[in-house]
């Protein structure tokens, strides 16, 4: 079985690789190997998707996974006040697919200090019923689309 990747189609420009691995480490969901930044030339924005060495074999890892594998969901992670990542999941993991609407930015592009952020617990949210899971992992039925 090979190991879920995840892609977030939109991210701040000062957002580094080590802060993106540093944040899915420390909210015990997994070992991120490396993190690809793209510029979306059509949307004018920056892209990154995730590469995972594994990920972590606890309650709140698995009910991530789960919900981003659900299509009936909608998965971000709260990293700090109201900033959120929308998480989705990367469609060719293990291969890159040339698309003439994202330029490969390259490490020296990317910003590689840490950001200092108060971490707040991350929250999914989907349009079932509302349902609290451990380690402070919480759905929602309420969604904006200017939210995702």
């Amino acid at each position: 079985m090979s190991v879920l990747s995840l892609y977030i189609p939109i991210i701040d420009a000062e957002t580094s690789e080590q802060y993106i691995i540093k944040m899915f480490q420390d909210h015990n969901i997994g070992k991120v190997m490396r993190v690809d930044f793209v510029k979306n030339t059509v949307k004018n924005r920056r892209e990154a998707f995730l590469h995972f060495d594994e990920w972590f074999d606890n309650d709140t890892s698995k009910a991530l996974r789960e919900d981003i594998l659900d299509p009936n969901t909608k998965s971000r992670l709260v990293y700090t006040g109201a900033k959120f990542w929308p998480l989705l999941v990367n469609k060719n993991a293990h291969s890159r697919v040339p698309n003439p609407n994202y330029e490969v930015l390259k490490t020296q592009e990317v910003k590689s200090e840490f950001k200092t952020h108060v971490i707040n617990p991350f929250v999914f949210y989907e349009k079932k019923p509302t349902q609290t899971y451990p380690n402070k992992v919480a759905k929602c039925d309420q969604v904006e689309s200017s939210d995702c």
